[in-house]
């Protein structure tokens, strides 16, 4: 890949362009109006000339011909384009303007022989209309201002461009310093240590916001990778506890042949929580790296519903699920069903006595509740229970303890669904977990469209939960 110029480079040419280009226009608007001006002067003082002439000539007074200034030309054209009569610096020039055709002045810029430039007026005589009086003045030193003024701009435009590109080639350098100390401190940070932070350069600007910014990312990825050293460690732990157990009672060789049956069966149970926690490590890392759910209707009751009736049967719990009504989302059938169970696991865990749900679709959002009778969460251990690998005391201390991964699983679907997910207290004393996810909204269907195209994807998602 070609490397394109620095950026201050960049900055310092595009600067100069623009600096050149407006000192270029500015300076020949500034020639053009003086070129206008000087023209106009010459033009007034031919007007003047004029008038002056033809009142001489109507009071008959005549014209001293063999005297005048020498930078008026003055000539008497005849109606055969010859040379009638001319002032003394006119004397010997051929004629400076055609004979008249129509009243009135005009007024054009010439070059003449031995005179150079000129601007001539022609008019007809008032006295004899058939004649044309025609002046002339000396355009030379408008020439002459003009060819100086364009040289004294193309001389400050080359020296000005080489002053203004050394001072703007230091002054986005020193602009751009606090960056480029920003970016060699981020070039010495290693992987091992992100506990550095850039300093700020003070200058209460964009490079402030910068550096704020850059620190902000650095955290962020400290956090990061202390979450996954922490998560590898953890989870290097949770699976060294079974497979240990498991070592061990393989190892050990019973006396008694009937305690071969025991010990099978205890390295199966082991297993079993083996598995079990190489599953929710497995779903976890999906939840991290899966795209955005679909955009397809999930009806949250009844996965509440399905995931009620089996905890109906697998535990001496009472079930409630009375407060659930009709609440459809939009999602991912499996994520939200694994999310449903992770809740359902953790209350049934817990509870004493009986676990209740509650499903209740309110506007544009779809209230999920779970309360359980159990001992509930205290406050202070509310903002850690979804990190992952976190167990409560009382968790420990159970024999049916999890590897706290299951609310940490549940936290990530509900994000990835852009929904929330907070503890509370259960009206009975337990611990409530109140999960809101936005509602399902159905496409508007295309102008002309059959009514089954709006039912499609509803029928799928139903006919894919009843198969």
């Amino acid at each position: 890949m070609r490397r394109r110029p620095s950026l201050r480079l960049r900055i310092t040419a595009g600067a100069l362009v623009v600096v050149v280009a407006m000192l270029s226009g500015a300076g020949l608007l500034v020639i053009g109006v003086v070129q206008a001006e000087m023209t106009n002067q010459i033009d007034a003082g031919l007007r003047a000339d004029a008038e002056f002439t033809q009142r001489m000539i109507s009071t008959g007074s005549g014209l001293p011909m063999g005297q005048g200034p020498t930078n008026l030309y003055v000539q008497f054209v005849a109606p055969d384009g010859r040379v009638g009569a001319a002032g003394t610096a006119a004397q010997g020039l051929p004629p400076l303007a055609a004979p008249a055709t129509s009243p009135g002045q005009q007024i054009v810029a010439s070059s003449v022989d031995r005179v150079g430039a000129v601007r001539v007026l022609s008019e007809p005589v008032a006295s004899n209309p058939k004649a044309t009086l025609v002046l002339a003045s000396s355009a030379q030193n408008v020439i002459d201002v003009h060819d100086t003024l364009l040289r004294l701009l193309v001389e400050l435009v080359a020296a000005g461009s080489v002053v203004l590109s050394a001072l703007i080639w230091l002054v986005v350098g020193r602009a751009l310093r606090p960056v480029d100390a920003m970016r060699r401190r981020v070039d010495g940070l290693g992987d091992r240590d992100l506990s550095t932070r850039l300093e700020p350069p003070r200058t209460g600007d964009e490079l402030d916001r910068l550096a704020g910014t850059l620190n902000e990312l650095l955290g962020r990825l400290e956090l990061a990778v202390a979450r996954e050293h922490r998560f590898v460690a953890d989870a290097s732990h949770e699976l060294r506890t079974p497979i240990t157990a498991v070592r061990s009672l393989l190892e050990t060789e019973a006396s008694d042949p009937s305690l071969v049956v025991l010990t099978r069966a205890d390295a199966l149970a082991r297993l079993n929580e083996l598995q079990d926690l190489v599953e929710e490590l497995l779903a976890l890392a999906r939840v991290d790296v899966a795209e955005p759910p679909p955009d397809l209707p999930v009806d949250l009751d009844e996965l509440v519903l399905g995931h009620a009736h089996q905890l109906q049967r697998s535990t001496h719990l009472r079930i409630d699920t009375s407060r659930v009504s009709g609440g459809q989302v939009a999602g991912r059938d499996t994520d939200l069903g694994r999310l449903v169970e992770n809740l359902a696991s953790n209350a049934s865990r817990y509870a004493r006595s009986s676990v209740a749900f509650t499903v209740h679709q309110f506007g544009d959002t779809v209230d999920l509740v779970v309360d359980d009778d159990g001992p509930g969460i205290p406050h202070a251990d509310r903002d850690c229970v979804f990190e992952r690998f976190h167990t409560l005391d009382p968790a420990r201390n159970n024999t049916e303890g999890g590897a706290g991964l299951g609310l940490s699983i549940a936290a990530a679907i509900v994000a990835s669904h852009l929904g929330t997910i907070r503890v509370g207290d259960a009206p009975g004393g337990g611990a409530r977990f109140e999960v809101r996810l936005p509602a399902y909204q159905p496409r508007q269907a295309p102008a002309g469209a059959p009514p089954e195209a709006t039912l499609s994807a509803r029928d799928t998602q139903s006919h894919r939960r009843s198969s």
